[in-house]
């Protein structure tokens, strides 16, 4: 589980450094965020909470798609193997 969260906070930091994550608060969010995830990868509720914090920023177009699409299906794909 550790390495998978690894990959995903490497793709959160490309995400980043490719500017398809670029407002403030949201970066501040997906990287604390990650790593609470990291440090907890078994609580479903953690990942639901980030999982609906990330589709409100979408909403608000504060990340861009590529970026939603990619944290999203990958914490999807956590909670299906929790």
């Amino acid at each position: 589980m550790t390495k998978f969260m690894d990959q995903i906070i490497s793709y959160n930091n490309q995400a980043i450094n490719a500017g398809w994550i670029d407002k403030p608060p949201v970066i501040v969010f997906t990287k604390q965020g990650l790593d609470t995830i990291k440090n907890n990868p078994y609580d479903k509720e953690h990942i639901n909470k980030f999982l609906a914090k990330l589709e409100e920023y979408y909403s608000k177009n504060m990340i861009l798609s590529e970026a939603y699409v990619l944290l999203k299906y990958n914490l999807q794909y956590l909670l299906s193997k929790i």
